[in-house]
Formats: C-alpha cells, structure tokens, sequence
C-alpha cells in the first residue's frame, strides 16, 4: 500500500492534515502559577524551610491532610503539568 503525500508536486494550493497550535492563555498562566507554587512547597519542605503553619486554599489542605506534603505537593505538579500540556490545543486548518 503506497503511501500518500501530503502535499504533491504541483500542487501548492492544496493542504490537508495541517493542523495549527491553539494556546489557551488563561488556562497557561493559572495552571503556570499553580505548578510555580506546587514546586516551591515541595522544594521548601524537602530543605526543611517551610513554617509549620502555611496558608494554601481549602481544598488542597485536603489534599496535604490526606496524602501528606510530599505526596500532596507531587499530584499538584501532575495536575497542573497535565493543565499546561493541554493549554497547547491543536485545531484544524482550512
């Protein structure tokens, strides 16, 4: 089964497949800040330099209640990297 080009010879008014990079900004710049912040509580934990008492919204005390710090802190930066990485939607052109 032959393969077939993208674009032939010839014909340069013709593209198909082409597909255009979308960046989300606002979804980029939270997403930014949060991972920004996830790294600096684990990299103050991990030097021993975070205060006992740190203020973080209510919803991720939950999340560092139940998993601990470290634990805590690791999930924040899958999920806002993921957050990141999907900020760069491809959209169809033509």
């Amino acid at each position: 089964m032959a393969v077939k080009p993208l674009i032939e010879k010839g014909d340069n008014n013709r593209v198909e497949n082409r597909v255009k990079r979308e960046i989300k900004w606002a979804q980029l710049f939270f997403c930014s800040l949060w991972f920004i912040g996830a790294v600096l509580i684990f990299v103050l934990y991990q030097t021993d330099s975070l205060s006992s008492g740190f203020p973080v919204p209510r919803i991720i005390g939950w999340i560092y209640d139940l998993f601990g710090i470290v634990i805590g802190s690791v999930i924040q930066i899958l999920v806002t990297g993921l957050g990141i990485f999907t900020s760069f939607s491809k959209k169809p052109v033509g």
